[in-house]
């Protein structure tokens, strides 16, 4: 039953593919990107949401990584040669469609 939810999350996610998603395999990954504070900073958050079917779960990772240096033109930015984004700055795993049909979160540490 989770497997045929999966299968048909990721059938839709397949048609979203131009709005950021990725799916792969076994995965379907999902990417945005803002600005950190409201002031003329430098900073970029990466949040990145990875979905996955893990034993009787779907699993949402949500990882967020930053960017001190990035380069911005109106609402649009690029990263100068050689900067990428860190390590990441916060991870929380959701667990959801359970066979108990509850929703956890718990922070990675």
């Amino acid at each position: 039953m989770l497997q045929q939810q999966f299968d048909q999350l990721m059938a839709i996610t397949k048609e979203l593919v131009y709005q950021g998603c990725e799916v792969l395999e076994n995965k379907i990954i999902k990417k945005s990107y803002y600005r950190q504070g409201r002031d003329n900073s430098d900073k970029v958050i990466e949040e990145c949401h990875e979905f996955c079917l893990e034993s009787d779960k779907i699993v949402e990772k949500i990882t967020k990584r930053k960017c001190d240096s990035a380069i911005f033109s109106k609402n649009q930015f690029v990263l100068p040669e050689g900067c990428s984004f860190g390590d990441p700055i916060e991870e929380n795993y959701k667990y959801s469609l359970s066979r108990k049909g509850e929703v956890q979160t718990n922070p990675c540490y």
